[in-house]
């Protein structure tokens, strides 16, 4: 996979498992988060395998939280 540089990457593994660049496993119900470094990614997934990938700017903005969120 090729993604823009400085960007966050993440890999949601909805069905299977990936083989990822570094040799660990990533399986289902799982989130793979890559450093912002470099343009390439290389995974290898197994048979049958879904998975979702999620890329974006990062926004550079500080997290904030609210005592009334609720989930």
């Amino acid at each position: 996979l090729t993604v823009p540089a400085g960007h966050t990457t993440a890999l949601s593994i909805l069905q299977g498992q990936l083989r990822l660049d570094d040799g660990k496993i990533a399986k289902e119900a799982e989130l793979a988060v890559f450093e912002r470094e470099g343009t390439d990614l290389i995974v290898q997934a197994e048979p049958e395998t879904t998975f979702l990938v999620l890329n974006g700017e990062p926004i550079e903005e500080p997290l904030a939280g609210s005592p009334k969120f609720h989930a």
